[in-house]
């Protein structure tokens, strides 16, 4: 490098002092962007994590979600992260271009430049042709890398191609519901009852349910009992429309069959953890974000966590880690009940969603909820003791489901 070096500037100093501030500003450039691009790539990074992270939280409870009839505000939440991330890999992608584009641009003006003073070098006879071939031969070499710069477009339109195909995540196509959503809108103030008639069901040959019959009332609680594995979750899957049965109907109202459209009529609380990442308040209000403190605050009460979410040092505000980190299953459930609780759902649909509470409390929030007369309640159950509060109660045995109350 020094004896080229040493070489261009014996040649022709004024020739080799073009090309060395070349060498000097393209580095000093590069750094100066590359710190820039270094901050955009690390954003993109944690954006991108962000989204997926809630992406996984969204896939783990799509059924809750699903039973919720929550698609939109997820969508709508979904659509702000990637937005954020897009965003940022534009501008990260905009800063890559722009300083290839500037490079590139750099070097063709030194080289037209080089050309043009070696063409008035020749003319004036103080420059051999042969020198100015070999400054042009060097500046083209260090040009050539620069050409790299097609290979950024190709990444740029993939990125569009990758949002475009995320985004098209929230128009389902597999779900047609059979009512409009002001007729199941309406269905809400109108709920009577939810009828099961000669319901089966299973999971390829082996039967679950089979010739199953009955009838929720509205405003009452009825327990469904049984041996685990006996079909009890499978039977809120089939009333939320989300698994449809091999014979027989689920309707409400006595005519109206369920499926995607009167979804809204149910708050499904099922078993395991359904927490997303950020503050309390946003796990309650997820599906009614929109609600008063004092509904809030009643509808804690009701799931008998109010007291607990008082002695935390920022209240509803307390930022909760992902999948509830720091909280019990206890905690979880009750979280999980006052989301369902601030719902416009007449009916809730509680799968062992109080399992990990002691038997005293899942009594008093069994009574909370009785006292709201609004609500009308089917919660799957192991314990005897809660069954004192029950309307009625269904036993589930021999893929039969008999009422004994």
């Amino acid at each position: 490098i020094t004896a080229g070096i040493g070489a261009m500037i014996f040649m022709n100093p004024i020739i080799a002092a073009v090309i060395l501030v070349l060498g000097i500003t393209v580095p000093a450039i590069g750094r100066a962007i590359n710190k820039k691009y270094k901050y955009m790539h690390k954003e993109c990074q944690r954006t991108e994590g962000k989204t997926r992270s809630f992406m996984q939280e969204c896939f783990e409870n799509i059924v809750v979600i699903k039973s919720f009839a929550s698609e939109k505000p997820f969508v709508k939440r979904l659509t702000v992260f990637m937005e954020d991330n897009f965003r940022l890999k534009i501008k990260r992608t905009g800063i890559s271009v722009l300083a290839s584009i500037c490079l590139y641009t750099f070097f063709t003006a030194g080289y037209y430049a080089v050309l043009l003073w070696g063409a008035g070098g020749l003319a004036a006879g103080t420059l051999t042709y042969g020198t100015l071939m070999l400054f042009l031969q060097l500046i083209s070499q260090l040009r050539a890398p620069l050409q790299n710069v097609s290979g950024i477009l190709p990444q740029y339109y993939s990125a569009l191609a990758s949002a475009e195909r995320l985004i098209e995540l929230e128009k389902p196509e597999d779900e047609k519901p059979s009512l409009e959503k002001e007729s199941a809108d309406r269905l809400k103030d109108n709920f009577e009852s939810l009828e099961i008639n000669g319901l089966c069901f299973g999971y390829g040959r082996e039967t679950v349910i089979e010739n199953c019959s009955f009838k929720i009332e509205k405003n009452k609680i009825t327990a469904v009992t049984g041996e685990s594995g006996s079909g009890k979750s499978t039977l809120f899957k089939l009333i939320l429309g989300l698994y449809s049965p091999t014979a027989g109907s689920i309707t409400v109202n006595g005519k109206i069959p369920v499926d995607a459209s009167v979804r809204g009529l149910f708050a499904y609380v099922p078993q395991g953890n359904m927490v997303l990442s950020g503050t309390v308040r946003d796990n309650i209000t997820l599906c009614n974000p929109d609600v008063d403190e004092e509904r809030l605050i009643n509808a804690a009460k009701a799931a008998e966590i109010y007291d607990y979410i008082s002695s935390l040092p920022d209240g509803f505000d307390t930022v909760l880690s992902e999948r509830g980190a720091g909280l019990s299953e206890g905690q979880i459930q009750r979280i999980s009940i006052a989301r369902a609780l601030l719902t416009e759902a007449p009916v809730l649909l509680l799968d062992e969603a109080t399992s990990a509470l002691d038997e005293t409390t899942e009594t008093r929030v069994l009574e909370n909820i009785k006292a709201m007369s609004a609500k009308t309640v089917v919660f799957i159950t192991h314990r005897n003791t809660s069954l004192k509060v029950c309307d009625r109660i269904i036993r589930v045995e021999n893929k039969k489901f008999a009422a004994l109350k």
